[in-house]
């Protein structure tokens, strides 16, 4: 018996797991997938996570962000700078393992490659089930799955239509020749009910874009 279960552990839920563990409570983390692991995802953090996590998180720091460049279809560019830095830019790869490794580091149990299948309320503990056969029970469950997930799904209504879909590559580049270190860039207006971004990492650049699953999503990758 656990006081609690986290079901994914995505930045979310790797975070739940740690505050938990770190204050002596007994929890164990499952999520599908084994990490590290790829995330589409343009990859830029606020500063506000200094006041969110009691770690430091700069080691996964890519790249750091003091503005950037918003454009509609890629014309009439409003450009926005700071001195100070706005955000950090991370590799999700990297930086969900090493949230994820904080939380074992805390105590917290961890099971990756299973894929939730179950959940079971009687009222005194909620099981949670696998899809090889294996269940755990504790006092409480929190879902961390994503708005697409199991738990969202198959118990609070959440549709994956009604979410956003997004495609991203990683592709190589000359930071010593990029001329915008620092900066990110968003359009609207080329992607139909979404945006594009580019985001400079240390070796790549995350060039990507999402939109509306319902009203685009199938034509995501014209």
């Amino acid at each position: 018996m656990y006081d609690a279960i986290v079901i994914g552990l995505g930045p979310a839920g790797s975070t739940a797991a740690y505050t938990l563990a770190s204050k002596g409570v007994k929890v164990l983390g499952i999520d599908k997938v084994t990490f590290p692991r790829y995330k589409s995802c343009g990859g830029c953090i606020s500063l506000k996570i200094n006041n969110i996590l009691d770690f430091d998180v700069s080691p996964t720091y890519e790249q750091t962000v003091y503005g950037g460049i918003f454009t509609y279809k890629s014309e009439r560019p409003v450009e926005v700078n700071d001195t100070r830095p706005i955000g950090h830019n991370v590799m999700r790869t990297v930086f969900d393992n090493f949230l994820l490794q904080k939380a074992k580091d805390a105590g917290a149990e961890i099971i990756e490659g299973h894929r939730v299948t179950s959940i079971v309320d009687d009222g005194r503990s909620v099981t949670v089930k696998c899809e090889d056969g294996r269940a755990w029970s504790a006092r409480f469950v929190i879902g961390a799955d994503g708005a697409s997930g199991f738990v969202g799904r198959n118990y609070f209504g959440l549709s994956p239509k009604k979410c956003a879909v997004s495609i991203t590559s990683e592709v190589p580049y000359d930071k010593d020749k990029f001329e915008y270190p620092g900066k990110l860039f968003v359009d609207f207006g080329g992607v139909p009910f979404g945006y594009a971004w580019i985001f400079p990492k240390k070796n790549c650049l995350s060039i990507g874009i999402a939109s509306d699953s319902i009203r685009a999503g199938k034509d995501i990758k014209k």
